[in-house]
């Protein structure tokens, strides 16, 4: 009688620790999977999308000129040790696109670190807008070459 009361515990902790076991593997095939869709999201899914609009407003869009009118007084030329592949710089801008008055903007922009010596205040640049509504900060594209 002694003997089956402790096999009794025994096949309780058992299930027990078969129940915490399979919760411990769900959790962490939980957190495996918010991991690898999160760094999907981040370097694929989002850089994708960005390049689809990008590409749709200049079919879609209107084109002109721009001219940088300022940009950040900071040194970007300076890049010793570890630094980002992109950066987000303000450029003012002065939009000319044709059957449109001629405007000024303040956009930020991501830029390729390693082209931002391209920005320069004079430079002209092409420019894509939306010509619905084309004061519309989302809807302005430029191509810095």
């Amino acid at each position: 009688m002694r003997w089956a009361g402790c096999s009794a515990w025994n096949n309780k902790m058992d299930i027990t620790t078969v129940i915490t076991l399979i919760v411990s593997v769900c959790i962490i095939a939980f957190g495996v999977v918010a991991v690898a869709g999160s760094l999907y999201g981040i370097l694929i899914w989002y850089p994708a999308y960005r390049r689809k609009k990008v590409d749709a407003l200049k079919a879609s869009g209107r084109q002109g000129r721009g001219t940088i009118l300022r940009v950040p007084d900071h040194n970007y030329r300076d890049r010793s040790g570890r630094h980002s592949l992109y950066t987000m710089v303000t450029i003012g801008l002065e939009i000319d696109v044709p059957g449109i008055d001629v405007y000024q903007v303040d956009k930020m922009f991501t830029f390729p670190t390693n082209s931002l010596d391209l920005l320069e205040e004079g430079k002209t640049v092409d420019v894509w807008i939306d010509p619905k509504n084309p004061r519309d900060l989302d809807k302005i594209v430029i191509n810095v070459k």
